[in-house]
């Protein structure tokens, strides 16, 4: 299915209208379809290791919390004690990496954003003021700015089958040639306390998710 055919609320100009603002805005250039950025952002990253060598995250000795693999940190972002960052990561400046939290393999946190105590981010993007701070799994996921989610919410990413991840909106489906695709979440979004996204989840703006639910596309279209 071509891209122009996605309809508007689920583009990534109509999910995140911020984007182009961003310090990362070239993870998003050119791409219509939120899922795209996923495929990019190994390159991505590959590319800003190259390019800033330099100012690699280096943890004082016996810091409390672990770091490995290329990892960068902004100014004025907090580490809490027992927390683990597996690179490549990129934490932009004033964040909260809480107790606990497990950030790991492939993940862009932006700027003045919360990952919280027993949290798990992997292989993801978090724009801006992306607050997901207790108890959450973030898998192959794009947060748009200001997306919360509440206590236990989990982004599924794989099916129980193992197949390819399929996006239906309306009458017709995206494949999206990846079998770990998480949840697509525009600016604003947010989710209650215990709710799963199940995998391939795009969720336009304005969008609420009740506490304790489980939604899948249908629940959205």
């Amino acid at each position: 299915m071509i891209h122009s055919e996605l309809p508007d609320p689920f583009q990534i100009d109509s999910m995140f209208p911020y984007w182009r603002e961003w310090d990362h805005a070239s993870i998003f250039k050119g791409l219509h379809a939120p899922w795209e950025a996923l495929d990019r952002l190994e390159d991505y990253l590959q590319k800003w290791v190259g390019d800033h060598l330099d100012e690699q995250f280096r943890p004082p000795k016996n810091a409390p919390f672990h770091c490995e693999g290329p990892v960068w940190i902004g100014p004025g972002t907090v580490i809490e004690p027992g927390a683990m960052i597996r690179g490549p990561v990129i934490i932009g400046s004033n964040c909260q990496i809480r107790h606990s939290a497990y950030v790991r393999d492939g993940v862009v946190v932006g700027s003045h954003s919360v990952v919280g105590h027993c949290v798990e981010v992997k292989a993801s993007i978090l724009m801006p003021e992306c607050e997901v701070p207790h108890f959450n799994y973030v898998g192959d996921s794009v947060l748009g700015r200001r997306v919360h989610l509440g206590a236990g919410a989990v982004l599924s990413n794989v099916r129980q089958d193992r197949q390819d991840i399929q996006i239906r909106i309306g009458n017709r489906v995206w494949d999206t040639r990846r079998w770990k695709v998480g949840a697509m979440l525009a600016d604003g979004v947010e989710v209650g306390c215990n709710t799963v996204l199940n995998p391939g989840m795009v969720v336009p703006q304005g969008w609420v998710g009740r506490p304790g639910k489980s939604y899948s596309m249908k629940d959205i279209v």
